[in-house]
């Protein structure tokens, strides 16, 4: 059985790509594909695999250009050549559920998250960008909302990361998934039940987590 890990990229080595370090283990002889990558080393489970990657990873300064890039994002997706895996596993917080692969491949989506940008956070994304560039940004994601919609429709099983992306996988893509928690080693540490005067969120320091509230 052929398989094909499918990611949006490999910038860093947060959770979502500590997921497909996880799907690398899991199948050994895969091969990554994602959109672009960044130039630091990734761990081996990673590293060691056959990575093939879009166009957009020929752009210079890809991995500070790709959200003003969106619009490319799914020519990007469609270049990415599936032809003859049996098995498609995409980790997913973008548009790569959208790959299109063989009439008798499986492919299950591991769903991070529909897209945040151009689903319930579209308005604070669009006050946060120049004035002069709201209207484009308007019908780029009005593309991009539609194109992705469709997209989710050519999957043939969605995992949800949560009981909350379940209900957003329902709510945008009127789709089914069944929770899978992500990997985390709870081995590695504890929380101590006799404090409890604060919080602990462990992520990514992106806004969209709204770390300050």
């Amino acid at each position: 059985m052929r398989v094909a890990i499918v990611t949006p990229w490999l910038l860093t080595f947060g959770g979502g790509e500590k997921v497909v370090a996880v799907l690398a283990d899991m199948y050994p002889e895969a091969d990554i594909f994602a959109l672009f990558r960044g130039r630091h080393e990734l761990p081996p489970a990673i590293e060691q695999k056959r990575i093939r990657t879009s166009f957009l990873d020929k752009i210079p300064a890809i991995s500070s250009l790709y959200r003003p890039l969106i619009g490319l994002h799914p020519l990007a997706v469609d270049s990415l050549d599936l032809r003859g895996y049996d098995l498609v596993l995409s980790c997913d917080a973008g548009l790569m559920k959208g790959v299109l692969v063989d009439q008798d491949a499986l492919h299950i989506c591991y769903c991070h998250t529909p897209i945040r940008y151009i689903w319930d956070l579209y308005w604070t994304f669009r006050a946060q960008a120049p004035v002069l560039a709201r209207p484009l940004y308007s019908m780029i994601a009005q593309y991009i909302r539609t194109w992705d919609f469709n997209a989710a429709q050519r999957v043939d099983h969605f995992v949800a990361n949560s009981r909350y992306i379940q209900r957003r996988i329902m709510k945008y893509y009127k789709r089914e998934s069944t929770v899978i928690y992500p990997p985390v080693d709870t081995a590695d540490a504890y929380i101590n039940p006799t404090h409890d005067d604060y919080y602990l969120s462990v992520g990514r320091l992106s806004h969209t987590k709204r770390l300050d509230l």
